[in-house]
C-alpha cells in the first residue's frame, strides 16, 4: 500500500472524498505520526535488526544507529580482537554508568558495563547522536555486535 492509497482510505473513513478540509500534506503528517506511534507501542519482530562495528581503544564511545530511540537498542556483545569467545557487558542506567565511570576510570581488557546516552553531534547543528559508553574503557580494540528495533522509513511518496 502506498501513501496515496492510505490517504484515499483515510478520506473514505472520515467522509471526505475530496480534499476540502484536510490537505494531502496534513494527512501525510498524520499518517506518518500514526505509523511512528504504532511502531513504538510494541517490539515488533519484523523491525528487530542487528548491527556490527568496532569499539576502538582510542575512541571508546560507540555511536548507535541514527534515528533510533535509545530505549529501542537492546543487546550488545563484545569480542576482543584475536579472541573467539564473545561476552555480554551489563546494561546500566545512565546515572549508574556515570558513577561507575568515576570508579573505573582506567582501561582494562574488557568493559564490564555500558549505558546509552545522547551526545551532541560534532557538526554543531544542535543535533544529538545516540552513544554507548563503556565502563571501564577498553584496553584494546573490540568487535561489537548489537541489536535494536529500527524505525521504518517515513512514507513520503505516492
Amino acid at each position: 500500500m502506498n501513501l496515496s492509497t492510505i490517504r484515499t482510505e483515510v478520506r473514505d473513513i472520515i467522509g471526505e472524498t475530496t480534499a476540502d478540509f484536510w490537505t494531502d500534506a496534513e494527512l501525510n503528517r498524520y499518517v506518518n505520526e500514526a505509523q511512528r506511534r504504532f511502531v513504538g507501542e510494541n517490539r515488533w519482530s519484523w523491525l528487530l535488526t542487528e548491527g556490527t562495528g568496532t569499539l576502538l581503544e582510542d575512541d571508546p564511545d560507540f555511536l548507535l544507529t541514527d534515528g533510533v530511540a535509545d530505549y529501542r537498542h537492546l543487546n550488545i556483545m563484545l569480542t576482543k580482537l584475536g579472541d573467539t569467545r564473545p561476552y555480554l557487558p551489563t546494561k546500566v542506567t545512565p546515572a549508574r554508568g556515570f558513577q561507575l565511570r568515576q570508579e573505573y576510570y582506567t582501561a582494562q581488557s574488557y568493559p564490564t558495563w555500558f549505558y546509552v546516552t545522547s551526545v551532541a553531534d560534532s557538526d554543531d547543528d544542535g543535533s544529538y547522536q545516540t552513544t554507548v559508553k563503556f565502563i571501564p574503557e577498553p584496553g584494546s580494540d573490540v568487535d561489537i555486535e548489537f541489536q535494536y528495533y529500527r524505525a521504518p522509513a517515513s512514507l513520503d511518496g505516492d
